[in-house]
């Protein structure tokens, strides 16, 4: 074995230097059909939202667990844009516990700001998680949007009363709850009565001139990356769901408050972008690079709506079948 001379890069000074925050997106499209057939969409307003409306130096980290070539190609040109610092493409789906756990430690930031893929982001969304972060005395995870139905907003007030903090009733926006039912894929009523929501409070709090909502959004959050060493590792068998619960309930346990922004700064946006997304898209500037194919499969799958609507009207859907009928006999 030989070399023709030696590496030119052996002893010389590498000069990067993270930033205090890593921002982390976890994806997984395995295809572009039935729920999925929007997700690459979801996934580049997710991404171009961050970009566009993160407030705080940060590097962007994307965790991508077996998506399609199509996905896979997205990412990759955005990485050698310059836009993605850090990739990380798995063959197949790690699951959810082993994909964030490898991220997670490869973080290099002293903060982490996890998301799903599915995530609008408002305007300073890092800013105001991360002063909650600062104000309080012992936070594990801060979320960005007040939400029903998460376990960690259970302990919050017997951890606040060791904390020396008082509590203020607290009832979120009738219309964030019902767009929080919408993008779940539910219906308003339905999540009202689940056992997770069903009596749930909510609290205001304040500390050193910050006020935050108790409970914490499962979809994304900021923490300190110190907190991973007083945490145990996430159940690495479940899918998504029942592991970033089993965490926040940990962080309860260990008496951490876990928290939420006072203000809407993130959007959970589900699996398909209706009209009001677009709506919102075109309100911050975000261009998605193929707006018309998503917009027009939202209107076809609306008319198609409307149509099973009038067709499961009885008397209407009979006329209609009438006058069917009435035409190919006239043909």
């Amino acid at each position: 074995m030989s070399r023709t001379e030696g590496n030119p890069f052996k002893r010389k000074e590498v000069r990067f230097a993270p930033k205090r925050t890593t921002v982390i997106v976890l994806s997984f499209i395995p295809h572009l059909r039935g729920y999925f057939s929007e997700r690459l969409e979801i996934l580049q307003v997710c991404l171009l939202s961050i970009l566009k409306h993160t407030d705080r130096p940060f590097n962007l980290m994307v965790v991508d667990n077996g998506s399609c070539s199509q996905v896979v190609k997205y990412l990759v040109d955005m990485k050698q844009k310059g836009l993605i610092q850090h990739l990380l493409l798995h063959h197949e789906n790690l699951g959810y516990g082993y994909a964030l756990s490898m991220a997670f430690q490869a973080a290099l930031g002293e903060y982490v700001a996890f998301s799903n893929d599915d995530v609008f982001f408002y305007p300073n969304w890092l800013s105001n998680q991360i002063a909650i972060l600062e104000a309080f005395p012992k936070v594990g995870f801060v979320g960005g949007q007040p939400i029903v139905g998460h376990p960690a907003a259970k302990l919050a007030p017997t951890i606040a009363s060791q904390l020396g903090l008082s509590l203020q009733d607290y009832t979120p926006p009738f219309e964030w709850v019902k767009e929080w039912a919408h993008s779940l894929g539910t219906t308003l009523e339905d999540l009202l009565s689940d056992p997770y929501v069903k009596g749930e409070k909510l609290y205001l709090l304040r500390s050193n001139g910050i006020t935050a909502v108790t409970g914490c959004t499962g979809y994304q959050y900021t923490f300190k990356r110190a907190l991973l060493v007083d945490l145990p590792p996430l159940l690495k068998g479940l899918g998504v769901g029942p592991e970033d619960q089993h965490w926040h309930q940990a962080a309860d346990n260990r008496g951490y408050l876990n928290l939420n922004t006072v203000e809407r700064f993130t959007l959970h946006l589900g699996n398909e972008l209706d009209c009001l997304d677009h709506s919102l898209l075109e309100e911050y500037g975000i261009e998605l690079p193929s707006p018309w194919r998503s917009l027009w499969k939202y209107r076809v799958r609306k008319f198609l709506n409307i149509i099973r609507t009038v067709y499961r009207i009885p008397k209407l859907s009979q006329i209609v079948k009438f006058l069917y009928q009435k035409l190919r006999d006239f043909n």
